[in-house]
Protein backbone atom coordinates (compact mmCIF):
# COMPACT_ATOMS: atom_id res chain seq x y z
CA UNK A 1 0.00 0.00 0.00
CA UNK A 2 2.83 2.39 0.85
CA UNK A 3 4.54 1.56 -2.44
CA UNK A 4 1.34 2.34 -4.33
CA UNK A 5 1.00 5.70 -2.59
CA UNK A 6 4.66 6.48 -3.25
CA UNK A 7 4.28 5.57 -6.94
CA UNK A 8 1.16 7.70 -7.27
CA UNK A 9 2.96 10.62 -5.63
CA UNK A 10 6.04 10.25 -7.84
CA UNK A 11 4.20 9.50 -11.10
CA UNK A 12 4.09 13.11 -12.35
CA UNK A 13 7.85 13.37 -11.89
CA UNK A 14 8.67 9.95 -13.32
CA UNK A 15 6.57 10.55 -16.42
CA UNK A 16 8.73 13.58 -17.25
CA UNK A 17 11.83 11.42 -17.63
CA UNK A 18 12.52 10.93 -21.30
CA UNK A 19 14.55 8.56 -23.28
CA UNK A 20 16.80 10.55 -25.63
CA UNK A 21 15.30 8.65 -28.56
CA UNK A 22 11.82 10.04 -27.88
CA UNK A 23 12.76 13.52 -29.06
CA UNK A 24 14.65 12.10 -32.03
CA UNK A 25 11.72 9.85 -32.86
CA UNK A 26 9.20 12.70 -32.73
CA UNK A 27 11.44 14.73 -35.05
CA UNK A 28 11.54 11.84 -37.53
CA UNK A 29 7.76 11.31 -37.24
CA UNK A 30 7.12 14.98 -37.92
CA UNK A 31 9.50 14.87 -40.90
CA UNK A 32 7.60 11.93 -42.41
CA UNK A 33 4.32 13.80 -41.96
CA UNK A 34 5.81 16.99 -43.40
CA UNK A 35 7.18 15.21 -46.47
CA UNK A 36 3.85 13.46 -46.97
CA UNK A 37 1.95 16.72 -46.79
CA UNK A 38 4.25 18.24 -49.41
CA UNK A 39 3.40 15.29 -51.67
CA UNK A 40 -0.34 15.69 -50.97
CA UNK A 41 -0.10 19.44 -51.60
CA UNK A 42 1.78 18.80 -54.85
CA UNK A 43 -0.86 16.30 -55.96
CA UNK A 44 -3.55 18.86 -55.15
CA UNK A 45 -1.74 21.68 -56.96
CA UNK A 46 -1.16 19.46 -60.01
CA UNK A 47 -4.90 18.70 -60.08
CA UNK A 48 -5.78 22.39 -59.81
CA UNK A 49 -3.47 23.42 -62.65
CA UNK A 50 -3.90 20.52 -65.08
CA UNK A 51 -7.61 20.03 -64.55
CA UNK A 52 -8.15 23.78 -64.36
CA UNK A 53 -6.88 23.95 -67.92
CA UNK A 54 -8.87 20.83 -68.84
CA UNK A 55 -12.08 22.28 -67.42
CA UNK A 56 -11.87 25.25 -69.78
CA UNK A 57 -10.70 23.39 -72.89
CA UNK A 58 -13.03 20.36 -72.91
CA UNK A 59 -16.76 19.66 -72.83
CA UNK A 60 -19.14 16.99 -71.61
CA UNK A 61 -18.02 14.23 -69.30
CA UNK A 62 -14.34 15.13 -69.75
CA UNK A 63 -15.06 18.66 -68.58
CA UNK A 64 -17.00 17.29 -65.58
CA UNK A 65 -14.03 15.03 -64.77
CA UNK A 66 -11.69 18.02 -64.74
CA UNK A 67 -14.10 20.19 -62.75
CA UNK A 68 -14.30 17.57 -60.01
CA UNK A 69 -10.51 17.15 -60.03
CA UNK A 70 -10.12 20.89 -59.40
CA UNK A 71 -12.42 20.54 -56.38
CA UNK A 72 -10.38 17.63 -55.06
CA UNK A 73 -7.20 19.62 -55.69
CA UNK A 74 -8.43 22.56 -53.64
CA UNK A 75 -9.39 20.28 -50.74
CA UNK A 76 -6.13 18.29 -50.81
CA UNK A 77 -3.98 21.41 -51.07
CA UNK A 78 -5.89 23.02 -48.21
CA UNK A 79 -5.55 19.96 -45.99
CA UNK A 80 -1.84 19.76 -46.73
CA UNK A 81 -1.34 23.46 -45.94
CA UNK A 82 -3.20 23.15 -42.63
CA UNK A 83 -1.19 20.08 -41.68
CA UNK A 84 2.11 21.75 -42.58
CA UNK A 85 1.18 24.81 -40.51
CA UNK A 86 0.24 22.61 -37.53
CA UNK A 87 3.36 20.47 -37.91
CA UNK A 88 5.58 23.55 -37.44
CA UNK A 89 4.42 23.89 -33.83
CA UNK A 90 4.28 20.17 -33.03
CA UNK A 91 5.78 19.29 -29.65
CA UNK A 92 8.70 16.91 -29.76
CA UNK A 93 9.56 16.76 -26.05
CA UNK A 94 6.91 14.20 -25.19
CA UNK A 95 7.08 11.30 -22.76
CA UNK A 96 7.27 7.77 -24.11
CA UNK A 97 3.59 7.19 -23.39
CA UNK A 98 2.56 10.45 -25.07
CA UNK A 99 4.79 9.64 -28.04
CA UNK A 100 3.23 6.21 -28.46
CA UNK A 101 -0.29 7.65 -28.19
CA UNK A 102 0.52 10.31 -30.77
CA UNK A 103 2.09 7.79 -33.17
CA UNK A 104 -0.87 5.42 -32.91
CA UNK A 105 -3.32 8.32 -33.41
CA UNK A 106 -1.41 9.38 -36.54
CA UNK A 107 -1.47 5.84 -37.92
CA UNK A 108 -5.19 5.56 -37.13
CA UNK A 109 -5.87 8.75 -39.11
CA UNK A 110 -4.27 7.23 -42.21
CA UNK A 111 -6.21 3.97 -41.74
CA UNK A 112 -9.52 5.83 -41.43
CA UNK A 113 -8.62 7.87 -44.50
CA UNK A 114 -7.88 4.66 -46.42
CA UNK A 115 -11.37 3.43 -45.57
CA UNK A 116 -12.79 6.74 -46.80
CA UNK A 117 -10.78 6.31 -50.00
CA UNK A 118 -12.58 3.02 -50.63
CA UNK A 119 -15.87 4.85 -50.08
CA UNK A 120 -14.82 7.53 -52.61
CA UNK A 121 -14.06 4.87 -55.22
CA UNK A 122 -17.35 3.09 -54.53
CA UNK A 123 -19.19 6.39 -54.86
CA UNK A 124 -17.43 6.97 -58.18
CA UNK A 125 -18.43 3.53 -59.44
CA UNK A 126 -22.02 4.22 -58.37
CA UNK A 127 -22.00 7.57 -60.22
CA UNK A 128 -20.75 5.93 -63.41
CA UNK A 129 -23.36 3.18 -63.16
CA UNK A 130 -26.05 5.75 -62.40
CA UNK A 131 -25.00 7.82 -65.42
CA UNK A 132 -26.06 4.92 -67.65
CA UNK A 133 -29.64 5.20 -66.38
CA UNK A 134 -30.12 8.94 -66.74
CA UNK A 135 -32.06 10.14 -69.79
CA UNK A 136 -30.60 13.66 -69.81
CA UNK A 137 -27.35 13.42 -71.81
CA UNK A 138 -25.77 16.42 -70.05
CA UNK A 139 -26.56 15.02 -66.60
CA UNK A 140 -25.38 11.58 -67.68
CA UNK A 141 -22.02 12.97 -68.83
CA UNK A 142 -21.63 14.96 -65.65
CA UNK A 143 -22.28 11.92 -63.44
CA UNK A 144 -19.86 9.83 -65.50
CA UNK A 145 -17.12 12.49 -65.36
CA UNK A 146 -17.58 13.07 -61.64
CA UNK A 147 -17.55 9.32 -61.04
CA UNK A 148 -14.26 8.86 -62.90
CA UNK A 149 -12.75 11.68 -60.86
CA UNK A 150 -13.91 10.08 -57.61
CA UNK A 151 -12.30 6.79 -58.64
CA UNK A 152 -9.02 8.45 -59.68
CA UNK A 153 -8.79 10.59 -56.55
CA UNK A 154 -9.84 7.76 -54.25
CA UNK A 155 -7.20 5.47 -55.74
CA UNK A 156 -4.50 8.14 -55.55
CA UNK A 157 -5.38 8.99 -51.96
CA UNK A 158 -5.53 5.31 -51.01
CA UNK A 159 -1.98 4.83 -52.28
CA UNK A 160 -0.91 7.96 -50.39
CA UNK A 161 -2.59 6.88 -47.14
CA UNK A 162 -1.18 3.35 -47.38
CA UNK A 163 2.35 4.69 -47.92
CA UNK A 164 1.99 7.14 -45.02
CA UNK A 165 0.65 4.41 -42.72
CA UNK A 166 3.49 2.08 -43.71
CA UNK A 167 6.11 4.82 -43.28
CA UNK A 168 4.88 5.70 -39.78
CA UNK A 169 4.62 2.02 -38.82
CA UNK A 170 8.12 1.27 -40.04
CA UNK A 171 9.53 4.36 -38.34
CA UNK A 172 7.80 3.43 -35.08
CA UNK A 173 9.05 -0.14 -35.19
CA UNK A 174 12.63 0.85 -35.97
CA UNK A 175 13.12 3.98 -33.91
CA UNK A 176 10.58 3.89 -31.09
CA UNK A 177 9.37 0.46 -30.07
CA UNK A 178 12.85 -1.04 -30.20
CA UNK A 179 14.26 1.72 -28.00
CA UNK A 180 11.65 2.35 -25.32
CA UNK A 181 12.31 1.26 -21.79
CA UNK A 182 10.58 -1.86 -20.55
CA UNK A 183 8.45 -0.01 -18.02
CA UNK A 184 7.02 3.46 -17.55
CA UNK A 185 4.94 5.13 -14.87
CA UNK A 186 2.71 8.02 -15.82
CA UNK A 187 -0.32 9.91 -14.58
CA UNK A 188 -2.66 7.45 -16.25
CA UNK A 189 -1.03 4.25 -15.05
CA UNK A 190 1.81 1.77 -15.05
CA UNK A 191 2.95 0.43 -18.43
CA UNK A 192 5.06 -2.62 -19.15
CA UNK A 193 6.52 -3.42 -22.57
CA UNK A 194 7.60 -6.94 -23.34
CA UNK A 195 9.84 -7.51 -26.36
CA UNK A 196 9.79 -10.92 -28.02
Amino acid sequence: MRLLILLLFLSPFLSQAQDFSTIQFNQSKNKITKNGMWVLGGWGAANIVSSGIGAFTTTGKTQAFHQMNVGWGVINTGLAALSLAGNKNAKIDLSQVETIKQLEATKRIFLVNAALDVAYMATGAYMIERSKRVDDIKRSGQLSGFGKSFILQGAGLMIFDAIMYAAHTRNGNRKLYNNISSWSIGPSGFYVAVNF
